[in-house]
């Protein structure tokens, strides 16, 4: 049998020992498609991606009388279990129904009528659960508290309502940096929407919270 022998590379670089690779580099102006993974095809991939228009369309919401009827529990509350809630609901009609109702469960409530007075009002009350009016209230309100630093917006349930919003659909309130939003067809059940947006709050986000504050302690001793 005859010997092969073997060639050493030392001393030798890649130009060496592909040159016909780096001569094709050389004189292209743009490097070759991307192939399929798979043997039996030769195709570009960038071919095969389907076109920048296409959208898969987002599950959609269930019935709230099903979720309703699955939850489960006792009632959840807001961050640290207080009982107060921030309202900015111009429209006085709406304010006063979704005011009464969350009084009768015993929260104290707190009303303001603009966007300053709203943000004024969370910077001085430790209020847990915030209800805004999405299309009547201003931007500047909203935007206050998508942006406001993390371990402060935590702490805060923030529920949208509108009259296009989808009550307890979750996909929708995290498009819009909320936790929960509330159809209004269904504000006269608000306060078991808020229950139940409350319960699934917590069991998903509790044991992290826990976490990041006994890492936040350890980090202190």
């Amino acid at each position: 049998m005859k010997k092969i022998e073997k060639e050493s590379f030392n001393g030798r670089t890649a130009f060496d020992l592909f040159p016909d690779v780096f001569e094709q580099a050389a004189t292209s102006t743009r490097p070759p498609p991307l192939l399929s993974r798979s043997a039996s095809s030769q195709e570009p991939a960038e071919q095969r991606l389907p076109p920048a228009t296409s959208t898969v369309a987002p599950p959609e919401p269930l019935p709230l009388e099903k979720i309703l009827q699955d939850a489960s529990g006792d009632s959840g509350q807001p961050g640290d279990g207080s009982k107060s809630v921030l309202l900015y609901i111009p429209d006085q009609h709406t304010r006063s129904l979704v005011a009464e109702l969350l009084r009768r469960e015993g929260f104290s409530i707190y009303s303001v009528e603009s966007a300053e007075s709203g943000i004024e009002k969370v910077q001085s009350l430790s209020c847990s659960l915030v209800i805004c009016d999405f299309a009547d209230a201003t931007a500047k309100f909203h935007d206050y508290i998508c942006w406001l630093p993390m371990e402060r917006r935590r702490t805060i349930f923030y529920v949208l309502l509108g009259r296009e919003l989808h009550t307890l659909y979750d996909l929708e309130a995290l498009s819009l940096s909320a936790n929960l939003t509330v159809g209004y067809k269904h504000l006269e059940c608000i306060c078991e929407v808020l229950d139940v947006g409350l319960q699934q709050y917590e069991k998903l986000f509790q044991p992290l919270f826990a976490e990041i504050d006994r890492n936040a302690q350890a980090s202190l001793l």
